[in-house]
């Protein structure tokens, strides 16, 4: 977990805000905090994007088996948070990670007004405004060119490494990746 102030965003306020982004993490939200409001942002990655950087590493090549694990792991973990979140009792506002990142003023904007804070034109440019390597990635933190602004990585999409490429052909998968991923329907998908 880490504190954040939220004060240079929000000029005059000196709300502070503590932000727990591990991402196997269900304790937090079901757990009762009668002195704190605890809201839960649940951003999830379209199933393809995430198993093709799964599988795209080094190590992994001509590993297809892992692939449809990968593919299986994203139905497994995702179901049980969606599961897990519905019985919380905590406020959830759902998000897709291309959402953010291919729309990221409509997106912050409507996570801005969910969570009840001004947007600012700075949490558009991440690395310029805040020292957070969240929404720049753990690898591109470090590169300033790269953390100017919220900037997709669409190389999945010229990829044909299977199951990403594939992953959709199942109706359930696809119907799950559209719910979690794209239904706010501020991007296609």
């Amino acid at each position: 977990m880490e504190a954040v102030s939220l004060a240079g965003v929000q000029a005059g306020h000196a709300d502070d805000w503590l932000v727990d982004s591990y991402q196997d993490d269900l304790e937090l939200p079901s757990q009762s905090f009668a002195d704190l409001d605890v809201r839960v942002v649940f951003l999830v990655r379209d199933v393809r994007s995430w198993v093709y950087s799964r599988v795209r590493d080094r190590r992994n090549k001509g590993k297809s088996l892992l692939g449809v694990r990968n593919v299986a792991r994203w139905c497994r973990v995702n179901r049980r948070f969606e599961r897990e979140l519905q019985r919380c009792g905590k406020p959830v506002f759902h998000l897709g990670y291309e959402e953010l990142a291919l729309a990221p003023d409509r997106a912050l904007g409507r996570l801005c007004e969910w969570l009840g804070l001004e947007f600012s034109e700075a949490m558009l440019t991440p690395g310029l405004a805040s020292g957070s390597h969240i929404l720049s990635g753990n690898r591109v933190r470090f590169d300033p060119q790269k953390t100017r602004q919220i900037r997709y990585d669409a190389s999945w999409l010229q990829a044909t490494a299977w199951p990403a490429s594939a992953a959709l052909i199942w109706p359930q998968l696809a119907q799950m990746n559209h719910r979690l991923v794209y239904a706010n329907e501020w991007i296609g998908g």
